[in-house]
């Protein structure tokens, strides 16, 4: 781990030593080719920051019939960037690849994806041209705080998205994972570890999908919006996956020095929903109620009528209640 230099980006909170992300990108080749998954070609492991020579296309087209971006993405030295030509599902990757010891820091990024599913298992469309990215990270803190990674990232992707569109463009947050653009939904965040019963986990995946170019087909009434359709039609996904790389480590560093409070600000003034009656689907099932803040340690506050109801990211996400299935033990009810 890189230590705790000041000024340094880091995830650990209150002075804690240990500074985010292990060094990556030390030594080895700019390209490191590797097998395809089940759509298509993974086209190279790409160094950070560096300018990457681009592969021969003859050869490459002939296997996947696709191309490699414009231009290679340079990311902070923090990142390790696995880029692939498509997958299943971004997120299944970046799991697999913690549960090898891929380390801290490792950026697993699509062009498209397959078989993506939202948290209750809807299908997201994985469109080329849309941002698909999943980041690894390893919190030595308890649960409860790392959730609050979710609101780092969610920061990370609503600064990213503002520096594309209009000043006027409406840019909201729907507790806990959800970004809006003038009121549809645009962008999402997962979360997911290999190890949900473990406290501290032994790592989370953080999954960033933006509808960049391209949204679904609009029900009615619509739902959906993309940069491209709220008229920042020059945008392209390396300069989106740029911008969350570097708002990431940003909001972390801040996240890291001064606690939550200041995400907690940053996200409640784009909040939406707050007083407002809703239905928050859990794993368990929904639970209805209006919708009263998020509190000081990220969770949702809602009243429900018969009370107060906390609800965690973690419990959100089915963490909490596979970590406490796990430690019920065999007697457990």
């Amino acid at each position: 781990m890189l230590g705790g230099t000041p000024g340094t980006p880091r995830l650990h909170p209150r002075g804690r030593a240990l500074a985010v992300f292990s060094t990556v990108g030390a030594g080895g080749s700019a390209f490191e080719p590797g097998a395809g998954g089940k759509c298509g070609l993974e086209f190279g492991r790409v160094r950070p920051a560096v300018a990457v020579p681009p592969l021969p296309l003859a050869p490459l087209r002939s296997r996947t019939a696709m191309t490699l971006p414009e231009k290679p993405p340079r990311l902070p030295p923090q990142f390790e960037l696995l880029a692939l030509e498509c997958t299943g599902s971004v997120m299944e990757a970046a799991l697999a690849r913690a549960a090898d010891h891929a380390g801290e820091g490792t950026l697993v990024w699509a062009r498209a994806q397959s078989e993506a599913r939202t948290r209750r298992g809807r299908e997201w469309l994985g469109y080329e041209g849309n941002l698909h990215c999943a980041l690894i990270v390893e919190p030595d803190y308890p649960n409860e705080e790392a959730w609050q990674l979710v609101y780092v990232s969610a920061l990370a992707a609503g600064s990213a998205i503002a520096e594309m569109v209009s000043p006027m463009t409406g840019l909201r947050f729907a507790w806990p994972n959800r970004l809006l653009i003038n009121d549809l939904l645009a962008a999402r965040i997962d979360l997911a570890t290999t190890d949900p019963s473990s406290d501290p986990y032994p790592d989370l995946v953080l999954g960033v999908s933006v509808n960049v170019a391209a949204h679904p087909p609009q029900p009615e009434p619509e739902e959906y919006n993309s940069i491209h359709a709220s008229g920042a039609a020059g945008v392209a996904v390396v300069d989106v996956l740029e911008a969350y790389a570097s708002h990431f480590l940003a909001w972390a560093t801040r996240w890291a020095d001064e606690g939550f409070a200041p995400l907690r600000r940053a996200w409640r003034i784009r909040a939406d929903g707050f007083d407002a009656h809703a239905e928050i689907r859990l794993p368990g099932g929904s639970i209805p109620g209006r919708v009263d803040d998020v509190d000081e340690g990220g969770a949702l506050v809602l009243d429900t009528g018969s009370g107060v109801r906390r609800i965690t990211v973690g419990e959100y996400f089915g963490l909490e209640a596979a970590a406490d299935a796990g430690r019920e033990g065999p007697g457990g009810t």
